[in-house]
């Protein structure tokens, strides 16, 4: 899982790193646009003005000049007009280009939306994916602990009715019996049986504790010994350096060389830890000694078999024959043994019991918390996408009225581009027209000028001929 939330954080950071980019790219090149439009403009006003003038110069200049003049200028105008016709051309393709860019950069920022849309559903199906296997996992498991409960319960109805069995084949037991004053006795015996070898069982722990003990003290004295050893070394070896140098420490002999503080601290420790172990060791053996004087008393300290079988047979003496005093005697051990077991049973059921109603509770916490667990992170999860998906929705439709509104702004720009195309076209029309009638009218004195120059000649040639 932390594996996959960094790959899909590093994919983040990318297309924010891409996004940055591409958003710092576009604004350079509206920068450029917007500098070669403006530019365009500024020469589109400049010739504008030049056509101004060269309209005023041919106004001025109709009267005056002759023919060249007026040839200069008409190339001047077509040259003029030529050129406005360019740069208006050029501008209007700078516009179309920006407008492509920038329909090629919504296009884009769409196109990644879309691609985060579909990667963010592809994770939303891996997550219920996931969930569903872990429930199915969970519901596995708790099938697999039903299955173990139910073998739990079988195994303690099982024992119950071997529990039972005992009981049935102990009141039968106890039915055949000659005699209740005879069946009370017996009972009575095998409850002091079974106390007599429990109480020989923690004598024997307790033997063992006590050996236990004695090694500890027996350690405990060994190093005792030895420190002790040491100690009257040192003493030893002390009191011969202080002959030596008694006239130059006479101090020193007051004080002595003794042994460390942690070796005397431990000697204290370990004479204070013998005389707790003495104390415990007397107490038990105290203990062992009152409880050996009581199993001595008792009929069965050597063999609880044979005692059982002898106490019985002198009890149940005046039966008559020696078949029913065998059959006595494994009766009684019989029982004892069933009585054994019975107590066996009994604990094995409690801890089977305990074990089943641990594990039914764990069962249904388990599926509490996962009811719990699922129902919230469903309601949660659900909520989540269902937010993410409306402000998506929302933002797709904003981009899209955006970019509605960016292209309902370029046509009417290309439109009012048009507009102004057609109303060049038409002064272009005007001032072509002014320009002929002003070189038909130039024509027209040019024609008259001649006309009247003709006649003066003619006038001149007749006088000249009247004189000659």
């Amino acid at each position: 899982m932390d594996i996959k939330r960094s790959i899909i954080l590093i994919m983040k950071e990318e297309l924010i790193k891409e996004l940055v980019a591409n958003s710092k790219i576009t604004n350079r090149l509206n920068v450029q646009l917007k500098q070669k439009i403006e530019l365009m403009e500024k020469e589109i006003i400049q010739y504008k003005s030049e056509m101004s003038d060269l309209h005023r110069q041919t106004q001025v200049v109709a009267s005056s000049s002759g023919r060249t003049s007026d040839l200069e200028l008409k190339k001047k105008l077509e040259h003029a007009q030529n050129r406005i016709m360019e740069l208006e051309a050029n501008r209007n393709k700078v516009n179309l280009e920006k407008k492509l860019s920038d329909l090629e950069i919504a296009y884009g920022k769409l196109k990644q939306q879309n691609d985060l849309l579909q990667k963010k559903v592809k994770d939303d199906a891996d997550k219920k994916l996931r969930l569903e296997k872990d429930y199915e996992k969970e519901q596995q498991r708790l099938k697999e602990l039903e299955t173990k409960s139910e073998k739990q319960q079988q195994i303690l109805k099982k024992k119950t009715e071997d529990l039972a069995q005992a009981q049935r084949r102990l009141r039968s037991a106890s039915q055949s019996a000659p005699d209740t004053e005879q069946k009370h006795w017996v009972e009575q015996e095998m409850e002091k049986i079974l106390h007599e070898k429990q109480q020989i069982e923690l004598f024997k722990e307790e033997l063992i504790k006590r050996e236990e003990l004695i090694r500890k003290k027996e350690c405990l004295i060994k190093e005792k010994d030895k420190l002790e050893d040491k100690k009257s070394k040192n003493l030893e070896e002390s009191h011969l350096s202080l002959i030596k140098q008694r006239k130059y420490l006479d101090e020193k002999l007051n004080n002595g060389a003794e042994l460390t503080a942690q070796e005397e601290r431990r000697i204290f420790e370990i004479d204070e830890a013998i005389e707790a172990l003495e104390v415990a060791i007397e107490y038990e053996n105290d203990s062992i000694r009152e409880k050996q004087v009581k199993l001595k008393d008792s009929v069965y300290f050597d063999n609880p078999t044979k005692k059982i079988s002898e106490s019985v047979l002198e009890k149940f003496s005046d039966l008559p024959s020696e078949e029913s005093r065998v059959l006595l005697k494994k009766f009684f051990v019989k029982i004892i043994d069933l009585k054994e077991q019975e107590q066996k049973i009994k604990l094995d059921n409690s801890e089977l019991e305990l074990q089943i109603e641990e594990q039914t509770k764990t069962i249904e916490q388990l599926r509490s918390a996962l009811k719990q667990n699922i129902s919230a992170s469903t309601d949660t999860k659900l909520l989540e996408q269902k937010t993410r998906n409306e402000k998506m929705i929302k933002m797709l439709q904003q981009q899209l009225n955006d970019s509605s509104s960016r292209v309902a702004l370029l046509e009417r720009e290309i439109e009012s581009y048009r507009e102004k195309i057609i109303k060049l076209k038409q002064k272009y029309q005007d001032q072509h027209l002014e320009s002929e009638s002003l070189m038909s009218i130039l024509n027209s004195h040019r024609e008259n000028a001649s006309s009247v120059v003709n006649v003066k000649i003619f006038f001149l040639i007749i006088r000249r001929a009247d004189k000659d």
